[in-house]
C-alpha cells in the first residue's frame, strides 16, 4: 500500500528523486511509478488499449503506463513491455532520472498479478526487438520511448507491419 501523498510530499526533493531511493521505494510498494501522463491521456490509452489481445508498451520508465495498460487489457491478453533502461540519447527522461528494471517490474506485477494480462519483458532496445519479432500480430503499440524524431521514426518503421 503507497504511503500517503502528505508524507510522500514531506520527503525532501532532493532525496524523493534520487534513483535508487526511488528504485527502492517502488520495489517495494511504498509509492507508486512516476505518472509521465495526464489523467485524460490514461484515459485514452485504457480505451485504446481495451479489448486487445496483444500489445506492445515501448518506454517502461517506472511502469505507470503499464499500470494503466493492466487494468485495461483481460487476463488472457499479453502486454509485451520494452525498455532497455538506459536514456543514451538523452530524449526519453529529464535529466538525472533512471529506474531500476526490478522496481518497474514489481510495481507492474503488483496490478497485473491480480487479473491482469500476461505480461513479458524486453530489457533491450524497441527496434531490436520489433526487428526479430516472432510474438505474431500486435493490437496496439504504444510508442512512447526514445522520443528523438530519428528514434521515434525508426519504431513506427520497425513495428507498424506487425499491427
Amino acid at each position: 500500500m503507497p504511503l500517503a501523498q502528505s508524507i510522500r510530499s514531506a520527503v525532501p526533493t532532493g532525496v524523493r528523486d534520487q534513483p535508487k531511493v526511488r528504485a527502492v521505494a517502488l520495489a517495494l510498494g511504498l509509492i507508486p511509478p512516476r505518472t509521465m501522463h495526464s489523467p485524460a491521456e490514461a484515459s485514452l490509452l485504457a480505451q485504446l488499449a481495451g479489448g486487445s489481445r496483444r500489445v506492445v508498451e515501448i518506454g517502461v520508465y517506472e511502469g505507470s503506463s503499464a499500470v494503466v495498460l493492466c487494468r485495461a487489457l483481460d487476463a488472457d491478453s499479453d502486454l509485451h513491455l520494452i525498455d532497455p533502461f538506459v536514456d543514451e540519447s538523452g530524449w526519453a527522461l529529464p535529466a538525472n532520472w533512471s529506474t531500476v528494471p526490478t522496481a518497474a517490474r514489481l510495481a507492474v506485477w503488483r496490478v497485473a498479478r491480480r487479473s491482469g494480462p500476461r505480461t513479458t519483458w524486453h530489457i533491450a532496445r524497441s527496434q531490436d526487438v520489433g526487428r526479430g519479432w516472432d510474438g505474431g500480430e500486435v493490437d496496439f503499440v504504444f510508442i512512447d520511448g526514445d522520443h528523438s524524431p530519428e528514434a521515434c521514426r525508426e519504431d513506427w518503421d520497425v513495428w507498424h507491419p506487425h499491427v
